[in-house]
């Protein structure tokens, strides 16, 4: 694709090659008759920072300026004016093309502006207002964006039957894939760029783990080349390994066809190719193999981008794994927290023994991810109440009863009886859950004797009410009163 695209754009450059800084470039060196200069090594150093989709995506919409240039103004498209472009999406608008194809166009005039440098035409100044405004336009009459559903728990143990059953080596690889995915948080993509997968076992506890250096976050030159670690638990349901019967499979078939990738499937010679399985494929077979479990209706809902969200969601349900936890999860890091996940060599680990326990809510029925949400609401809210109504009754036992029978006499044996004096000698306060007196040094202040401070959970409380027996009075207080009354 990459090769495609950059004989593409070195035939809109051939156009007019005074057009573009590296299009005068180009001819300069045609010109040196510098045998040793490739013209496709040089636009590929151009846009070795742009990933090979962006080019495809760009490239083809300018492509297809450049065709309508030619045949309505015969003019080439590095000298396009504002006049010119505006007409052209008039065309687009009158002739009901997608969309976005607009909107694609003025990401490729920018991204080309930035990458081959126009010299004929300022992007800023084509790139007008009602140019921009009419992208705008068509673009709202994209349909609405729904995103891929996470897989139900019906749905993942289907694949772990079907990779644990080691009944075909192509599903067994596939299903396997999409478990990792699900289990480790990753996207398809991810999957398939990984340089390195294998498995650790301890008693019955089996984790995959593999490491990437491409993925979607990596967009540094240091994100680049640092392996970006993903782990996963290797087991679900079963008393099988699916983390291990997955990783010999995909061991199985890197060593019939020599690469280090799951590759792609020819359905017409039933053999394997020689490029990755892409985010295309890995659907088809994720319906193809849940279809007879779940249905047609719901497996039409899933897709391979069901695979990310679905631990995630499970792991949202419940209060086990914090905000800044579930975002590491899913492989991305809050700017609070990057540098101690960077230093962190196990930072997946502790995240993998939370998701262990939401996984054992769900195993146990303590928790149904697949229930509606008034059904969970209902069941939280039932659990709220039920644990409040508990606390609710412990403390109406507490603030029901004397003060005398909440500390027994057997805990104030050995406490020195309270000294009460003369009744207007001291002012005491006295806690309203606790019952424990203090003595009130300051009016003014609220100081107490013990040195703390009265708070709205103390209450007044006449010396005649007290008991000097059995009162559970202040220690420190109590200590503070002695001493006074010692030196007076």
């Amino acid at each position: 694709m990459l090769a495609r695209c950059l004989n593409q754009i070195k035939n809109l450059l051939l156009l007019d090659l005074q057009g573009t800084e590296v299009g005068l470039t180009l001819c300069n060196l045609a010109g040196g008759l510098d045998e040793t200069a490739d013209v496709l090594q040089v636009l590929k150093d151009c846009f070795a920072k742009k990933a090979t989709a962006t080019i495809l995506k760009r490239t083809s919409a300018l492509w297809t300026l450049a065709g309508w240039m030619l045949d309505n103004e015969q003019t080439p498209v590095w000298d396009i004016s504002e006049s010119q472009l505006y007409s052209y999406m008039c065309y687009l608008r009158d002739h009901q093309a997608a969309p976005t194809k607009a909107s694609h166009l003025v990401e490729a005039l920018n991204f080309f502006d930035s990458t081959l440098r126009f010299r004929k035409t300022v992007c800023k100044t084509i790139l007008s207002p009602r140019v921009q405004g009419a992208a705008h336009a068509m673009y709202l009459g994209k349909r609405k964006l729904k995103q891929a559903p996470q897989l139900t728990v019906a749905a993942v143990k289907a694949l772990e039957i079907i990779c644990t059953s080691n009944t075909n080596l192509l599903r067994s690889a596939i299903s396997g894939a999409l478990l990792f995915c699900i289990f480790a948080a990753a996207r398809w993509s991810d999957f398939a760029r990984l340089e390195n997968l294998w498995t650790d076992r301890s008693g019955d506890l089996v984790l995959v783990e593999a490491e990437t250096s491409r993925h979607k976050t990596s967009k540094s030159k240091e994100a680049k080349t640092r392996l970006l670690p993903f782990t996963a638990l290797g087991r679900f349901f079963l008393d099988e390994s699916w983390g291990e019967c997955f990783v010999s499979a995909l061991n199985q078939i890197k060593d019939d066809t020599g690469l280090s990738f799951l590759p792609s499937w020819n359905g017409r010679s039933g053999t394997w190719s020689v490029s990755p399985m892409t985010t295309a494929e890995a659907p088809l077979f994720l319906k193809e193999m849940l279809e007879p479990i779940v249905g047609p209706e719901a497996v039409a809902q899933f897709s391979s981008h069901s695979c990310k969200p679905t631990i995630l969601t499970w792991c949202g349900m419940t209060d086990i794994l914090t905000r800044e936890e579930r975002t590491m999860l899913g492989h991305h890091i809050e700017p609070t927290t990057k540098s101690a996940t960077t230093y962190n060599r196990d930072s997946q680990l502790l995240l993998q023994a939370k998701v262990s326990k939401v996984l054992d809510r769900i195993i146990h029925g303590q928790m149904d991810p697949d229930a509606t949400r008034a059904s969970r609401l209902s069941r939280l809210i039932y659990t709220e109440q039920a644990d409040n109504g508990d606390e609710t009754s412990a403390e109406s036992d507490i603030e029901d009863t004397e003060v005398a029978s909440i500390h027994s006499k057997v805990h104030l044996a050995d406490r020195p009886s309270v000294p009460l004096g003369d009744p207007d000698e001291y002012t005491f306060v006295a806690h309203k859950l606790t019952g424990t007196i203090h003595t009130l040094q300051e009016e003014d202040t609220g100081k107490l004797a013990c040195g703390r401070q009265k708070t709205v959970n103390m209450k007044p409380v006449e010396p005649s009410c007290i008991d000097a027996a059995t009162a559970p009075f202040c220690i420190q207080c109590n200590a503070v009163v002695k001493h006074h009354n010692a030196q007076t």
